[in-house]
């Protein structure tokens, strides 16, 4: 038996019977290149060369013996010759010129029998198709600047992560996909309000935002800053309570008055502050003008400047004070308000004041006396005047208590009072006193700002201090307009009322105008037309005694009322008789000219010219025939 190269596993399952496992192991240690090969490399990337190689060789050298062996024949014992064959390997080196191959440089032994490319380090996620060249595998590409490194590809890229396998990538720490669009987005561990998580655990505020130093919180930004407001938007502020937006500013919150500053302004909530000049009054919301000095008779309009009421003027030596005005003048009495005289104490008025005139009072009837001055009656003899009522009264020893001493030591009440139980005598008065007190024999006092009836002295009216022109006073200090009348709000005063406005006129009744001087009434009650005592001709009356002239008419130099037709050419031998109408003087003709007339002669005029009415003048060159006027020859 020789070693023989062949693969280990075919040598085992091929020995023969007697060969021990033993030779097996001793042919694979002296059989060096015996491993499991099945020949020579071949195919592409195989290069050969012959190289000198100690091989060993293995000789076996046999012996033969017999050896007996005994055994049971019956009852005999048997032997039995058996050849035996005895071996023993010898081992020597031998040098040989071999014929080898091998995996040329680039390549490398990839099975028993075949080489294939090489690739160092070995190419991971690819093949090597060629020493050092790595192909990728699909959804792979080489590193850049390598070529045996692939990486996988992902079609979108992985921002904030790293793509680990085809289009699967793997997020950074700090980020997670999106489930929706696989993006991997920074993780915040608390949420982004105002804002978005910009980097892990960091919030980026949206436009129109800005972080909060204190707590990095989102706050929204204004610019300009609110004023009396906060941002609650972006560039829009919502007003503090009681504050509204300024209409020209929306950055700006003005206080609000619940009502209107009257000359003044809104300075904060429900609170107004004056104007210079105007001060506040017990109506928080209301500032009158300050007037240094006290207005006597007026009223202060504006910061020291009094306005005199109606009936009243200015006081030439105090600019703050107003006197009334009496246009009848107040004999024995004072001007206290306009068109009222008021009688000095002591004095009443005489005929209803038709002049002004006060005369003495005496409170009491001079009876047995007259009355000298005021409350002052001259007695007759045997009288006394009284103290108390001014009369001439009969002297008593008690005092008559609103009495009188009728005769002597008889006290009688005096007219119009009755004595009470306790005999003091009281005022009595007859008619019952309406918006008055009885404080004296069929006497009333009026109460405030009510005065007495001229005929009725029971009887109180109230008082306006502005006459009531067309009108009537029917409580203090206020008129209330005849029918037909309205007040004019400007003036205080009733005024009448026309339904028509006036035309050239004034409305001084009740739906009756009365014209302005030049002009008359038409058939229209509330139109008046312009009056001209000539008549207007070619032309129109447009205000008193003046006459407008119609379109292509013009005024006559000499008389105002006459209007003149006007013809833009001057009317040749012809009178200008309508606006650019021109009528020929006799014996003339209108030519074609509009403006021009030419004279008309009845015969023919034979080598001759019209030259004027009937008058031929012969041409150049021709003279008359015989006696004729009209042909030349």
């Amino acid at each position: 038996f020789h070693c023989q190269r062949m693969p280990l596993y075919f040598l085992w399952n091929t020995r023969p019977m007697y060969l021990t496992p033993l030779v097996v192991v001793i042919c694979a240690l002296l059989l060096p290149n015996v491993r499991g090969s099945t020949g020579d490399l071949q195919g592409s990337g195989v290069c050969h060369r012959n190289v000198s190689k100690s091989v060993p060789v293995i000789t076996r050298v046999y012996a033969s013996k017999i050896i007996y062996v005994t055994f049971r024949c019956g009852v005999k014992t048997c032997k039995r010759a058996i050849p035996k064959t005895y071996w023993r390997t010898l081992k020597k080196e031998v040098i040989k010129l071999v014929k080898e191959t091998y995996c040329c440089e680039g390549f490398k032994q990839i099975t028993d029998n075949s080489c294939g490319p090489a690739c160092e380090p070995d190419c991971e996620y690819g093949q090597c198709l060629a020493p050092q060249q790595c192909s990728c595998n699909p959804g792979y590409e080489l590193v850049q600047g390598s070529s045996h490194q692939c990486s996988p590809v992902c079609d979108e890229p992985c921002s904030n992560g790293v793509c680990v396998a085809p289009n699967t990538c793997d997020c950074d720490e700090g980020f997670r996909k999106n489930a929706t669009t696989q993006a991997c987005e920074p993780v915040c561990s608390q949420p982004c309000q105002k804002g978005y998580c910009s980097a892990p655990n960091t919030c980026t505020c949206h436009d129109g935002y800005i972080k909060n130093f204190w707590d990095g919180k989102c706050s929204p930004v204004c610019n300009p800053s609110c004023d009396n407001g906060i941002c609650f938007m972006p560039n829009e502020c919502v007003c503090y309570i009681d504050y509204i937006k300024d209409e020209e500013n929306p950055f700006v919150c003005k206080p609000q008055c619940s009502e209107n500053c009257i000359n003044g302004f809104c300075s904060a909530p429900n609170n107004c502050t004056c104007h210079l000049g105007y001060r506040s009054t017990q109506n928080s919301h209301v500032c009158e003008p300050i007037c240094t000095e006290e207005c006597v008779n007026s009223f202060c309009s504006s910061p020291e400047n009094c306005m005199c009421n109606a009936g009243y003027y200015k006081d030439k030596l105090a600019h703050n004070k107003c006197v009334p005005f009496c246009s009848r003048g107040c004999s024995n009495g004072n001007c206290s308000a306009p068109e009222i005289c008021d009688c000095y104490p002591g004095y009443k008025n005489k005929d209803n004041m038709i002049n002004n005139i006060c005369e003495p009072i005496c409170n009491s009837p001079c009876e047995n006396g007259f009355c000298s001055a005021p409350n002052v009656c001259s007695c007759l003899e045997g009288y006394k005047l009284s103290d108390i009522t001014k009369k001439c009264e009969a002297v008593c020893l008690q005092a008559c208590v609103n009495g009188f001493c009728s005769t002597p030591n008889v006290c009688t009440c005096n007219n119009g009072y009755e004595k009470d139980h306790n005999h003091i005598c009281h005022p009595i008065c007859a008619d019952k006193c309406e918006n008055a007190e009885c404080t004296a024999p069929n006497f009333c006092t009026c109460f405030e700002g009510y005065q007495q009836d001229s005929s009725l002295k029971n009887i109180c009216h109230p008082v306006c201090s502005e006459p009531c022109v067309n009108g009537k006073c029917t409580s203090p200090e206020e008129c209330s307009c005849f029918r037909g009348f309205v007040k004019n709000a400007d003036l205080g005063i009733c005024t009448p009322f026309c339904s028509k406005d006036c035309v050239n006129a004034d409305c001084i009744d009740p739906e009756e105008c009365s014209c302005h001087l030049g002009y008359n009434k038409t058939e229209d009650w509330s139109v008046c037309e312009p009056v001209c005592s000539e008549s207007c001709v070619n032309s129109l009356c447009s205000a008193p005694e003046e006459c407008s002239c119609y379109p292509g008419y013009q005024h006559d130099q000499i008389l105002p009322h006459f209007c003149n037709p006007v013809c833009s050419k001057t009317c040749v031998n012809a009178t200008c008789i309508a606006p650019e109408k021109c009528s020929c003087v006799q014996g003339f003709a209108l030519s074609q000219d509009p403006f021009v007339c030419n004279p008309v002669c009845s015969d023919p005029c034979v080598d001759a010219e019209c030259i004027a009415p009937d008058t031929c003048s012969c041409l150049p060159g021709f003279k008359w025939y015989k006696n004729s006027t009209s042909i030349c020859v």
